[in-house]
């Protein structure tokens, strides 16, 4: 290890032990916010499923001879559900072995659009249906447009084993984005084991209902969705939705693309309107593809009335084309993360996370690699302000940038950045009814003009309040400096802490039409506060009497200003 290192690891080790109390006290005021993932159990009435399906002795092949049921590609739904229907009369478990089961919906045997025409297998109430590996529910060749193969808009339901669905999407020849493979709606009390569906040319798998008639109390162990002509999965109007796995991967779907990949997972509830609370739990979410939307609502007040819980959440991104679409995009709901990972292809032009309208985030840690744009943005829009709270956020962009943030809220931990290109944090006040709070910033090798950078519309006040920053540089061209405000309004709310430069490179810039040269360091608005100024503070700082400014460019007798008397910018004297 050399000096450098074996310096820059010991002064990160001593950070943390000065600096712990501060980090780890945030780490208490957040944890209200992001609640524990381990906290809620599955609900009584998903207990009392489980504990009804562990008895195999009313298993039912369903391919038992009296039923004719056909696995040898021919259309069997009929059939199917003759049997399915069979074992509930007879509280009996309709058991699918190894095989491919083809099945279709009403109008591609009748051509007739007659009541839940688009229905494959219609699941009723109070069943328990048990798949074996291997079993297949395979869609007919060329389905029409509508299909749903798996559909459940019951009560009480059950289904154990691994069930898989084959949209069969390269098929369809007049498909629309509504078909999907496993369609849940308006469905109460539902379990299952492990879904995997694929191939589907809308959704390989649909979780909704209306605001009114929603699904409730779903719980899914494992879904895994691979090449949809829409979306892998899709939550729509569902309340107490729990999936503890799910793996998502689009990077083949797209039917309006080519199938050249598409986005893989959709919260996007129609037309939200706040009428009633929605909440949902992933414990781990892996997608692959060109991105996820969140787009709920735009205020605050419907941001509040949603709810997306994820233990773990995994993104990477494909199709480095797709300028300007972000890989996380959110509207207004309120998403509480433990771990988001973001991987981009280095020469991507996209934002990693982008947060607008009302979106509120807590995240306890998020690390984002590669990419050319800023790796966050979060930005209001329309009178509504969007929010990021995290523990802790590391990026890697050789190539990109950090935050780009515009009158939002935002409190972060610690902010790090290892190799960035530029701009770590960029702040831009298109009002001044926001702040943005930083414990830590730590910059590696990283940004060619500023490390922050702060400005703002005329006369608004972007409020920053930085503890402490350490930046290390081992580049022959390094920063012009480490912040740079642009206006007066970045100087008059720029609050800092201590800087740790042991690299030497410039700690304050202001550029050339800036005349009040100076920045807070401590205190409040009543109560005395410390500056460090350029120039004398005399007609330029307005603070209470007490007040200390420490002059950079002093000399003797200029170089420590106290405010003996005033209210105003005057009543300093040097000492």
């Amino acid at each position: 290890m050399n000096r450098r290192n074996f310096l820059l690891n010991f002064f990160l080790w001593v950070l943390s032990f000065i600096f712990g109390y501060r980090i780890g006290g945030m780490t208490k005021v957040d944890s209200n916010l992001i609640s524990s993932l381990d906290a809620r159990s599955d609900s009584e009435e998903i207990k009392i499923l489980k504990e009804a399906i562990a008895n195999k002795d009313n298993y039912f092949n369903v391919m038992n001879p009296q039923f004719n049921v056909r696995t040898d590609g021919k259309d069997t739904t009929l059939a199917l559900r003759e049997v399915i229907n069979y074992c509930k009369l007879n509280n009996k478990i309709p058991y699918f072995p190894k095989g491919t089961y083809t099945v279709a919906p009403d109008l591609w045997r009748t051509g007739i659009r007659s009541d839940r025409y688009w229905a494959c297998l219609d699941i009723p109430s109070d069943i328990t249906l048990h798949f074996e590996k291997g079993a297949i529910l395979q869609l007919i060749v060329n389905a029409p447009a509508w299909t749903r193969v798996l559909v459940i808009s019951s009560s009480n339901v059950s289904i154990t084993g691994e069930v898989e669905i084959d949209g069969q999407c390269r098929t369809v020849t007049n498909g629309n984005e509504h078909m999907a493979g496993l369609f849940i709606f308006n469905a109460k009390n539902l379990y299952i084991q492990s879904v995997y569906s694929h191939d589907c040319y809308g959704d390989n798998v649909f979780i909704g209902g209306t605001e009114q008639s929603y699904s409730d109390n779903v719980v899914i162990d494992y879904v895994n969705g691979v090449k949809a002509g829409r979306k892998n999965l899709v939550i729509h109007y569902v309340d107490k939705l729990h999936i503890k796995t799910a793996l998502l991967d689009n990077s083949q779907g797209g039917a309006s693309d080519g199938w050249i990949g598409d986005h893989s997972l959709d919260l996007e509830p129609d037309a939200f309107k706040g009428t009633r609370k929605f909440h949902q739990k992933i414990d781990y979410l892996s997608t692959y593809g060109t991105g996820n939307d969140f787009t709920v609502g735009i205020t605050q007040e419907l941001a509040r009335m949603w709810v997306l819980e994820v233990g773990t959440f995994n993104v990477k991104r494909i199709r480095t084309e797709l300028t300007g679409k972000s890989v996380i995009l959110s509207y207004g709901l309120t998403a509480k993360i433990d771990n988001l990972n973001i991987v981009q292809d280095e020469n991507e032009t996209a934002v990693g996370l982008d947060l607008k309208y009302s979106a509120m985030w807590e995240i306890r840690n998020l690390s984002i690699e590669g990419g050319l744009d800023y790796a966050i943005r979060i930005n209001s829009a329309n009178g509504n302000v969007p929010s990021l709270k995290a523990n802790s956020i590391e990026i890697n962009r050789p190539n990109g940038k950090g935050l780009d943030i515009e009158s939002a809220y935002v409190n972060i931990g610690v902010l790090k950045a290892n190799k960035l290109k530029d701009l770590l944090l960029d702040v831009f006040a298109i009002n001044s009814n926001f702040a943005v709070t930083i414990d830590s910033i730590i910059s590696i090798d990283s940004c060619s003009s500023y490390i922050v950078n702060l400005s703002g519309s005329a006369g608004q006040v972007p409020y920053v309040f930085i503890y402490n920053i350490f930046v290390t540089d081992s580049r022959t061209v390094k920063p012009a400096a480490i912040i740079n405000c642009w206006t007066t309004g970045a100087v008059n709310g720029l609050t800092l802490g201590s800087i740790r430069n042991p690299d030497s490179i410039k700690e304050l810039n202001f550029s050339a039409n800036i005349n009040t040269k100076y920045l807070k360091i401590a205190g409040g608005s009543l109560l005395p506060s410390f500056f460090i100024c350029y120039g004398t503070p005399e007609g330029i700082i307005s603070a209470p009497v007490g007040s200390q400014a420490m002059r950079a460019d002093g000399g003797v007798g200029t170089s420590m200003y106290v405010k003996e008397n005033g209210t105003g910018n005057t009543g300093w004297v040097a000492k």
